[in-house]
């Protein structure tokens, strides 16, 4: 999974928050090595759960590439959206 990938890679999250948008649940944002640069600039790497469980009841994790101008998980997750990251921390629950 994407713990075990990120160990892999001996990152560690340059941002970590609460998911507004998932209770109980947390953003986590990287910074990828250069080896594992994508695109031919440098991104980062948002981990998040699936707001929704699976019919098993576990939650699936999920990882996207954002910008590297995404300064906090926040808004990374924002980014992903599309809308402001104020607007995503007032979030209640993802759908």
């Amino acid at each position: 999974g994407w713990d075990r990938y990120l160990d892999h890679l001996g990152v560690a999250p340059v941002d970590a928050c609460a998911d507004p948008g998932n209770p109980g649940h947390e953003l986590r944002l990287y910074d990828l090595p250069d080896a594992a640069q994508l695109y031919g600039q440098r991104v980062r790497l948002v981990v998040m759960d699936n707001a929704s469980r699976d019919r098993d009841g576990t939650r699936r994790t999920y990882a996207e590439t954002v910008p590297a101008t995404c300064s906090s998980a926040i808004d990374a997750a924002a980014w992903q959206f599309d809308i402001d990251p104020d607007l995503y921390r007032s979030l209640a629950r993802a759908t």
